[in-house]
């Protein structure tokens, strides 16, 4: 009994040893990190400046909003597998050029998944180019992109809200204010094996906008459906816009032998009811939910 007491104590011993050691690695690896992304902002620092100067000759809203609703106007709608846009040259050549440049360094992405990485958009912390950038994207988005997602997906997000929330009113008729939600940058590495999307299920609909540079060829873009699906080959400054829940899309793997170049970046946002757009509807379906039957 004595021998069984002493090896339970060592064990408990070593599995406190085991859970300092994991802390003190974590540790290492967020301080390690910060490290990187101080590198990162002190090498930036001194081209900001022009960076900066030229960023107010391109990003110009009014010009970008038009070109946006003029690109998605042009998109064709496909019903199958599920109702979608593919969406070409989304930006004007310059402010997608600039979209690229502002991709910040690997270090100030989260890990996601073993060759996957996100940064929420915009971000917290970034190079002051990679800051206004996504915070000009983001207005671009909000002020043009999702309402012309809307008006052009009209008839499939409504019977999308027919079935995904029935008992709540016609789509025209919530009354809510509708925005862009958890938009981030998908980083993607050889040896990412794929997974599908987290569903958002107050979202509408889900917007993936390839990034990269212009000569990188149609690798490891999406798969789009859960049954039948559809390959959508990866496309500088093209979007992917699908209605229904997010789950129905996932970045296709890219191969732990492929070459250190073949990575793969995606803006991706969600389109929906605000948070007290969504607080509203909720009432709506627990005011419904406890109605008596009408006689």
């Amino acid at each position: 009994m004595k021998a069984d007491g002493s090896l339970d104590a060592l064990q408990r011993e070593l599995d406190a040893v085991g859970s300092v050691f994991t802390k003190l690695t974590s540790d290492i690896d967020k301080l390690r990190r910060r490290v990187d992304q101080l590198s990162a902002l002190r090498t930036a620092e001194p081209a900001e400046a022009a960076q900066l100067h030229a960023l107010e000759r391109v990003l110009d809203i009014d010009r970008v909003a038009q070109h946006v609703r003029a690109a998605c106007a042009a998109a064709q709608l496909s019903a199958g597998p599920v109702p979608h846009l593919v969406i070409s040259d989304v930006f004007p050549g310059d402010v997608y050029a600039a979209i690229v440049e502002a991709i910040p360094e690997p270090a100030f992405f989260e890990t996601v998944t073993d060759g996957a990485y996100e940064l929420r958009v915009p971000p917290r912390l970034a190079p002051f180019r990679a800051l206004v950038t996504w915070e000009f994207v983001t207005a671009v988005v909000k002020r043009a992109f999702s309402p012309a997602l809307i008006a052009r997906l009209h008839e499939p997000l409504a019977a999308f809200a027919r079935t995904q929330f029935p008992a709540l009113p016609a789509l025209e008729d919530w009354n809510v204010e509708v925005t862009i939600s958890q938009g981030h940058i998908v980083r993607r590495c050889p040896g990412y094996a794929g997974a599908s999307s987290e569903d958002r299920p107050w979202d509408l609909l889900t917007t993936v906008v390839d990034v990269g540079a212009s000569h990188e060829d149609g690798r490891y873009g999406s798969v789009l459906g859960s049954g039948p699906v559809k390959d959508i080959p990866f496309r500088p400054n093209g979007a992917l816009a699908f209605v229904g829940p997010a789950s129905v899309h996932q970045y296709a793997p890219i191969p732990r032998g492929a070459p250190e170049h073949a990575v793969r970046c995606a803006y991706e946002f969600g389109v929906g009811p605000t948070r007290e757009g969504r607080r509203v509807l909720n009432a709506m379906m627990n005011t419904q939910s406890t109605e008596p039957p009408k006689a």
